[in-house]
């Protein structure tokens, strides 16, 4: 699950998740990852429309999507990813 976090931080891509809040409500989320550090993530939730931190280990499943975004430094858009 790491491996896929830390790529999606690298290369821009968006990751949809399963996660479970503490309260136990289970929700299926598609992020934009900003940072991995101490357990968590920093990521645009596209479902709630703001920054969030997710907890690791509350992540119940992963998956990569196929679109990426740009590449960001400080959450500010700075240059857009093109295709080959």
């Amino acid at each position: 699950m790491e491996t896929v976090l830390k790529k999606a931080v690298r290369t821009g891509m968006k990751v949809t998740i399963i996660y479970q809040a503490r309260s136990g409500f289970i929700s299926q989320r598609t992020i934009r990852v900003f940072s991995l550090k101490n357990n968590r993530i920093v990521a645009y939730c596209y479902v709630k429309n703001e920054i969030r931190t997710f907890h690791i280990k509350s992540i119940l499943a992963i998956e990569r999507t196929e679109q990426r975004m740009g590449v960001y430094m400080g959450y500010q858009q700075v240059a857009p990813i093109t295709s080959k």
